[in-house]
């Protein structure tokens, strides 16, 4: 499983494979989970395990947490699938240091394709 979305780096270049490369899960009564999304300029270079072009992490806890056991036990479910489903659809905080605000933004992997 992956993420199909073209995303624009600050370097010029653009990533449009997106592909989680590490999970580590702390389970009841912690609740933590650390997610690294990396992305690759395509599957190809994955595939010729390239190293990534860019890399995203994610850390979800408390109410944010997306790998309850009734959750798992659901037919289907992983934390993989779990991790791509939180990753498009988590919204994400954009802090201003010019005028002190947090914008909560959707993701920037809403819409991606799942390969």
């Amino acid at each position: 499983m992956s993420i199909i979305k073209n995303i624009d780096l600050p370097t010029g270049g653009n990533v449009s494979y997106w592909k989680i490369t590490k999970i580590i899960v702390e389970p009841q009564p912690i609740n933590k989970a650390f997610v690294v999304l990396s992305g690759y300029i395509n599957k190809s270079a994955k595939e010729q395990n390239k190293k990534p072009a860019d890399q995203r992490e994610f850390v979800w806890e408390g109410d944010d947490y997306p790998f309850a056991v009734e959750v798992l036990q659901q037919e289907g479910e992983d934390i993989y699938h779990l991790s791509y489903v939180k990753i498009k659809s988590a919204k994400r905080k954009v802090y201003n240091f010019v005028n002190n605000t947090t914008t909560e933004l959707d993701s920037e992997f809403s819409g991606g394709k799942d390969d």
